[in-house]
């Protein structure tokens, strides 16, 4: 094969690799929109009518993005703040019994946390259990009481209710254990005060964190998808 041959191989080679790298495209921190991203990363379990659940795993890039667009605090303390959180996601779970009369009777941290399986299943398969951490670092336990209260002004009772689990991030190696970017299933499993158990997961990639493809009738295109559903024709990788 002459060298000419395999200089036009190589260079064609990375006119794909590069489309097929930009065809999904990771948003820039800063044009992350924290509703959206709320929106893909908060959920229910389905329980039925005399239970309700809320939850909410909240990754690094939530932080992120909401102190990158933050113009009243310093420089300084944003990334204190980004940095003590960098280490870990959080998750926060709400659950109430519903009375006959409508009252919510709603779970304490413990009762929740005694029923909670958290796994992760990987791309490839491989599965990661979580323990929520026993032992919080002091600079993370004065952030996450500070949410206390304004989640309790937002939220009323229900805010109060709200209990957080801290989940870390890292692996020895310091690879990233969910990596929202990545597909991959974050599963959950808690409980009512009825031994009755409920399953419910979280997909990724997350769609708010991608520059959407357009489908050719100029819809947006979720991240995961391959093909259009209103045209059927296939999207790029």
């Amino acid at each position: 094969m002459d060298k000419v041959r395999i200089v036009a191989i190589i260079v064609v080679s990375m006119i794909v690799m590069t489309s097929t790298v930009y065809a999904i495209e990771k948003k820039p921190i800063v044009a992350i929109d924290t509703d959206q991203l709320t929106e893909d990363t908060q959920f229910s379990a389905s329980c039925g009518d005399e239970h309700m659940n809320v939850i909410w795993w909240i990754p690094l890039e939530f932080w992120q993005a909401i102190f990158i667009n933050d113009k009243t605090t310093s420089e300084s303390d944003k990334k204190l703040f980004v940095d003590t959180f960098k280490p870990y996601s959080l998750l926060m779970i709400c659950q109430a019994d519903i009375s006959a009369f409508g009252s919510f009777e709603f779970y304490s941290k413990d009762e929740v946390e005694s029923k909670l399986d958290i796994t992760f299943k990987s791309e490839n398969g491989s599965l990661i259990r979580f323990a929520p951490q026993a032992d919080i670092e002091p600079d993370l336990q004065l952030m996450l009481d500070i949410f206390k209260p304004i989640l309790t002004a937002a939220a009323g009772n229900m805010g109060q209710n709200m209990h957080f689990f801290v989940l870390e991030d890292y692996d020895s190696t310091g690879k990233r254990k969910i990596d929202p970017y990545r597909f991959g299933t974050l599963n959950f499993r808690i409980g009512k005060r009825n031994g009755e158990l409920m399953q419910t997961q979280l997909d990724f990639p997350l769609n708010s964190l991608y520059v959407p493809r357009i489908c050719p009738n100029g819809k947006k295109a979720h991240v995961t998808w391959k093909y259009c559903p209103w045209t059927g024709e296939k999207l790029e990788d």
